[in-house]
C-alpha cells in the first residue's frame, strides 16, 4: 500500500489563512500574540454565530498575523491581502442585485455573499468575500478594492469605502437575538436565525486574477486618473508660482505667516473634517466632496485640491481645474465662514491678549506661495485691527493698546470681614470623599470598570440615591467619555437602571450623557512652546453645556483625550488640572478626571503606581479615587473575578485610606447586602470556590515548573497537603483545597498523567496535570492549535 500523500488539487486561495478575532475591540497589541488564523475556505460554509454585533467574528484580509495584524501602518508595510471584499449597508438590495453585479464582476472566478447581522424585511444588507488567485501588496489590492467599488456602484450598490483601509474589519456571518437599536427578534424561538440569507459559488472556483477583466479595466482607470491628476496638480503649481513672481512682496503677512508655522496643513485639514486617504497620507477628501475620492493633497506647506466641490465652495484661490492654498486658508473658509478680515482680527487679538510667540517660520517655498492677503497687505485691514510693532519710517504705527491695570492682585482675602464670622462648612458631593469646588481622579487598571463606575455615580447623584452604600448629593450630572459611542452608554444606562430599579424617565433633565467618540479636537487646552495654555473650542463648549445643565458633578473620561500635554511634567499638569478646578468652580461642582495607572501597578501596589506620569497628578487634585480588583470583601467573603475595591488615595477634606468593596454583577455594580440574601449567599459560594480552585491550579503549576510531581492519592506528595504550606495557596487549608481538587476533576479541568520522563532513573513520570494544559518540558502533550480548533469559534466561546 502506498504511503505517498494525497495530493491537494484545491485551488490555493483555499488554503491561505487570514488573521481572525472576535469583535471590534479582540487586540493582541498590548500582549505581543499573535492572532489566530482560519484558512479562507471555512468561511464559505460557517454558520452564523450568535453574538451582538460589534462582538461577532471579524477577519483581516491578509496573511500578516502578528501582534499588530490590527494596525493599519503594520498591513500597509506587511500585509499580504488575499481577497477583496464588499459592504453593502443601504438601498434594500435583493440577493438577485448583489448576486448579478458580483457574478458579473468575479466571472468564473470564487466568491461569497451573506447577510450583514441585522439585515431583515425592509432594510436588506450584504457582505461580499472575493479571493485573489494571488496574494498582492497594498497599493496593488487597494486599486483592486477600488475598482470592485466603482464597478458595483455603476450598478446602483453603494458600497463602503471603509473596507479599502489595511487593516478595516471584516465581519463574518453573525445573526444577534435581535435588533439592538429596535428590539426587532432576528432569531426564533429555536435560536434559529429569521433572516440570514447565504450564496457562494463553492470552494472549487479559482481566486480572481488581477491582471484581466473587470477588474484589471478598473485598475487601468483608476492609475491613468492617478496620472492625470498628478499632471494638473503640476499645472496649478506652476500657475501659482508665476502669479507669485510677478508680484512683489509686502509686510503685512507676519500673521499669516506665523500661524502657518505654528499650524502643519495636515493637522488642519483634520481640523476641518477632511478624511485622510488610507492609501496616500498626503491625500484628504473634503466635507464639500459628495464623491469618494480623495482630491486634495499636502504639498509641502501647502494642499492643492481638484475638486470642483471645493472651488465653488470658495475654498482658497481657486483655478479653472482646482483650487490651492495654505493652512490660514482652511481657517478662513471653515473658522470663519470665508471671512479674511474676521480671521486675520481673530489671530491679532489673541497674539494681543496672549501674547503669543510663534516658532519662526522660514521663507516659503518660491511656488505655490500666493494666497488672498499672503502677499500683501489686504485692503480690509485697517490700522486698528493690526498687532503692536515696530513701524517703517515711512508707515504710521499702529494704535497702541491702553495699559493693563496691574495694581490688584485677585484672589486677596480681607481679613476684617472675617473677624465677626464663621468659615462656612465644606460642601460635598459625597461626605468624606468628593468635594464640591474642586476637581478630582479616578483612576483604575484596563478592563476594571471605571467607565460604568463613573456613569453609575453619576446616575445617583442625579436622583440622590445612595452610591454602593455611601450618602451623595442630590444634583444634576454629567458624563463626558471619548471612549464609548453613544449606543453603548445607552445600553450600560439600561443595565444601571435594571440594577437600582429606576427607569430613563426617571433621569430626564437630571442625568447628561455625552459621547465624542471618534469626534476631532477633543482636547481641553493647548500648550504653546513657552509651556501657557489656551483653552479651546471643545473646553468652552463643554463649560457652557455643564453649565446650562446645572451639573454638579461632572466625570471626563478620559485624560489621554482631554490632556495633550506631557503627563511628567508637573507645570503641564497643575496647569491642566487647574483648568479644571476653574471649571468644578463654575459650576459649583465637582470635576472627576478619568485617568489609566502606571504599568508598574499590578506588579506592586504602590499608590504611586495608581496614576501615570508625573506626582502632579496626585498633587494637584482635592480627592483621588482608585478602582482596584477584589477576592474578598471586608468581612473576608469571597467575590472571586466579580468583586472591586474603590478606595480613597487621597482625600485633603477626608480621611484618607477608607475604602468600599462591592462585586459587579449583571453588568452593574452592587454590594451582596443590597442583593436577595439567596442570591448574594450563592454568588459568595461560587466566587470561594473559584478562589480555590484557582489557588490549587497556582500551586500546581509551580509544582511542575519545578519538576515535582503530586499525587490525587494519599501520599507523601498528597497535592492538598503538599500545595496547603506554599504562598500560591494564598491561606487556603489542606479541606479547602481537596475540595477544589475534587471539583476540578469533576469539570475535567484536571487528570491524572503522563509528565515527564525521570532521566536518571529512565523512568516515566505520572502525575496531576491540567487537562490540554502545556507541560514545562520538551516532552510535554502538544498543545492545541488553531488547526485543532472548531472552525465555528476560532478557539474562542462561540
Amino acid at each position: 500500500m502506498s504511503t505517498r500523500p494525497v495530493e491537494d488539487t484545491s485551488p490555493a486561495w483555499t488554503r491561505r489563512r487570514v488573521a481572525v478575532f472576535r469583535g471590534l475591540f479582540d487586540t493582541k497589541i498590548d500582549t505581543g500574540e499573535e492572532y489566530d488564523t482560519r484558512p479562507l475556505a471555512s468561511f464559505f460554509d460557517m454558520a452564523p454565530w450568535s453574538k451582538p454585533k460589534t462582538n461577532g467574528p471579524a477577519f483581516v484580509p491578509s496573511t500578516y498575523h502578528e501582534h499588530d495584524a490590527r494596525e493599519h501602518t503594520a498591513q500597509r508595510e506587511r500585509g499580504e491581502f488575499v481577497t477583496l471584499t464588499g459592504d453593502i449597508d443601504s438601498g434594500n438590495h435583493a440577493l438577485d442585485a448583489v448576486f448579478d453585479a458580483v457574478e458579473a464582476f468575479a466571472g468564473d472566478s470564487a466568491w461569497l455573499i451573506y447577510s450583514s447581522p441585522h439585515a431583515r424585511p425592509g432594510d436588506l444588507r450584504w457582505r461580499i468575500i472575493m479571493p485573489l488567485a494571488e496574494p498582492q501588496p497594498f497599493d496593488a489590492w487597494y486599486d483592486a478594492q477600488c475598482a470592485f467599488f466603482a464597478f458595483m456602484e455603476a450598478r446602483g450598490l453603494q458600497m463602503d469605502h471603509a473596507l479599502a483601509r489595511a487593516a478595516q474589519p471584516v465581519f463574518l456571518p453573525n445573526v444577534p437575538i435581535e435588533h439592538s437599536k429596535s428590539g426587532t427578534k432576528l432569531r426564533g424561538d429555536d435560536n434559529k436565525p429569521l433572516y440570514y440569507v447565504t450564496m457562494a459559488s463553492g470552494t472549487d472556483a479559482p481566486g480572481l486574477p488581477i491582471n484581466s477583466g473587470h477588474v484589471a479595466d478598473g485598475m487601468a482607470q483608476i492609475r491613468q486618473q492617478r496620472r492625470d491628476d498628478e499632471r494638473l496638480r503640476e499645472r496649478i503649481r506652476r500657475e501659482a508660482e508665476a502669479r507669485r513672481a510677478n508680484k512683489p512682496r509686502g509686510d503685512g503677512a507676519s500673521l499669516m505667516e506665523d500661524f502657518n508655522a505654528a499650524n502643519s496643513v495636515a493637522t488642519m485639514l483634520e481640523l476641518c473634517g477632511y478624511q485622510q486617504s488610507p492609501q496616500n497620507a498626503e491625500d484628504w477628501r473634503s466635507p464639500h466632496q459628495t464623491g469618494e475620492t480623495y482630491a486634495t493633497r499636502v504639498v509641502g506647506s501647502k494642499w492643492i485640491s481638484l475638486s470642483q466641490s471645493d472651488v465653488s465652495a470658495g475654498v482658497g484661490t481657486t483655478f479653472k481645474e482646482g483650487c490651492f492654498g495654505d493652512a490660514y486658508d482652511l481657517l478662513v473658509h471653515y473658522k470663519h465662514g470665508g471671512d479674511h478680515k474676521s480671521a486675520y482680527r481673530a489671530l491679532g487679538a489673541e497674539r494681543r491678549a496672549e501674547n503669543v510667540v510663534y516658532l519662526q517660520q522660514p521663507e516659503p517655498p518660491e511656488w505655490l506661495s500666493e494666497a488672498p492677503g499672503y502677499d500683501e497687505m489686504p485692503d480690509w485691514i485697517d490700522a486698528e485691527s493690526v498687532m503692536d510693532e515696530p513701524a517703517s519710517a515711512d508707515a504710521p504705527r499702529a494704535k497702541q493698546s491702553e495699559p493693563k491695570d496691574l495694581s490688584s492682585l485677585p484672589g486677596v482675602a480681607d481679613l476684617s470681614d472675617w473677624t465677626n464670622s464663621k468659615a462656612p462648612d465644606r460642601d460635598f458631593v459625597i461626605p468624606g470623599w468628593v468635594v464640591r469646588g474642586a476637581c478630582g481622579l479616578l483612576s483604575g487598571q484596563e478592563g476594571v470598570g471605571k467607565s460604568l463606575l463613573a456613569q453609575q455615580m453619576a446616575t445617583c447623584a442625579a436622583l440622590g440615591i445612595t452610591f454602593l452604600g455611601l450618602e451623595i448629593a442630590h444634583t444634576p450630572s454629567a458624563y463626558i467619555t471619548c471612549e464609548d459611542p453613544i449606543d453603548e452608554l445607552w445600553r450600560r444606562q439600561e443595565d444601571i437602571n435594571r440594577s437600582l430599579g429606576i427607569t430613563m424617565a426617571d433621569l430626564d433633565g437630571r442625568l447628561m450623557l455625552v459621547s465624542l467618540k471618534g469626534q476631532l479636537s477633543n482636547e481641553l487646552a493647548l500648550f504653546d512652546a513657552q509651556g501657557r495654555i489656551s483653552v479651546t473650542e471643545r473646553y468652552q463648549q463643554i463649560e457652557m453645556a455643564v453649565k446650562a445643565f446645572g451639573a454638579g458633578l461632572v466625570f471626563l473620561d478620559n485624560a489621554a483625550h482631554f490632556f495633550t500635554g506631557n503627563e511628567n511634567a508637573r507645570h503641564d499638569v497643575a496647569t491642566f488640572l487647574g483648568l479644571l478646578e476653574r471649571l468644578s468652580e463654575i459650576v459649583n461642582g465637582a470635576v472627576i478626571l478619568l485617568a489609566h495607572p502606571n504599568k508598574q501597578h499590578a506588579q506592586g501596589n504602590k499608590q504611586g503606581n495608581e496614576y501615570s506620569g508625573s506626582t502632579g497628578w496626585s498633587a494637584h487634585v482635592r480627592n483621588r479615587l482608585f478602582l482596584d480588583w477584589a477576592q474578598k470583601d471586608g468581612d473576608g467573603n469571597y467575590l472571586g473575578d466579580d468583586g472591586r475595591l474603590l478606595r480613597k488615595s487621597k482625600a485633603n477634606y477626608g480621611k484618607k485610606g477608607e475604602e468600599i468593596t462591592f462585586r459587579w454583577h449583571e453588568w452593574a455594580f452592587t454590594r451582596d447586602e443590597d442583593l436577595p440574601e439567596s442570591v448574594s449567599s450563592q454568588l459568595r459560594q461560587v466566587g470561594r470556590a473559584n478562589f480555590e480552585n484557582d489557588c490549587f491550579l497556582a500551586c500546581l503549576r509551580q509544582r511542575l515548573v519545578e519538576r515535582r510531581a503530586v499525587s490525587e492519592k494519599a501520599s507523601a506528595t498528597y497535592a492538598p497537603k503538599v500545595f496547603e504550606v506554599m504562598p500560591e495557596a494564598r491561606g487556603c487549608t489542606k479541606e479547602q483545597l481537596t475540595e477544589a481538587m475534587n471539583r476540578l476533576f469533576r469539570i475535567n479541568a484536571i487528570e491524572r498523567g503522563y509528565l515527564w520522563v525521570n532521566r536518571g532513573e529512565g523512568k516515566s513520570v505520572h502525575g496531576l496535570r491540567e487537562v490540554g494544559a502545556d507541560l514545562p518540558t520538551a516532552e510535554s502533550v502538544v498543545p492545541m492549535t488553531s488547526d485543532n480548533l472548531p472552525m465555528t469559534d476560532f478557539g474562542l466561546e462561540g
